[in-house]
């Protein structure tokens, strides 16, 4: 019989690894020390202080929060768990901020069902879509409301011939 010592190195994962601002996200870590306390970060830990929490008995993790709504772009993001006295002293994961994006279906035709998907919005955003008809003007199309991801979307049909615009928000 032999003995060898086992080292496990914490990791974490995320239950969103992109989304549109505001997006929630729940960090999900193993192999920490039983009932470690630790600070998760987004960014380094000079950057935004999220909050704190504790792994359980066996050094599990599972700490909720949700990505900036402001002072973000689109792009790759480090959230950083932060430990004290244990090595390593840090363990980072990325996040990624989507661009919003918008597509539908091309070449409406009158009482044509039009399919509108949106993402990289913010959380639970009211996204109002509009064409733009033959005078100019904005024309109210339908809204969207983006899940907690910032995404979202609807199948609905419009009587007259238009085709679709790019979407608008208020803001």
């Amino acid at each position: 019989m032999a003995e060898a010592p086992i080292t496990l190195a914490p990791e974490v994962t995320l239950s969103a690894t992109s989304g549109g601002p505001g997006t929630a996200i729940t960090l999900n870590g193993a192999a920490f020390t039983a009932n470690e306390s630790v600070k998760v970060y987004w960014g380094t830990t000079k950057g935004i202080l999220e909050g704190s929490a504790i792994t359980d008995a066996a050094g599990n993790l599972s700490f909720t929060f949700n990505a900036p709504i402001t002072g973000v772009t689109p792009g790759n993001y480090t959230i950083t768990v932060a430990r004290v006295k244990q090595k390593p002293t840090t363990v980072v994961t990325q996040f990624q901020i989507v661009s919003p994006t918008f597509s539908s279906t091309a070449g409406i035709q009158s009482g044509q069902a039009i399919f509108v998907q949106i993402a990289g919005f913010a959380a639970n955003e009211q996204v109002n879509i509009n064409w733009t008809a033959d005078n100019g003007q904005p024309q109210p199309l339908t809204t969207l409301y983006t899940d907690s991801t910032g995404s979202s979307y609807n199948t609905f049909t419009r009587s007259e011939e238009r085709r679709v615009g790019k979407e608008c928000r208020s803001r």
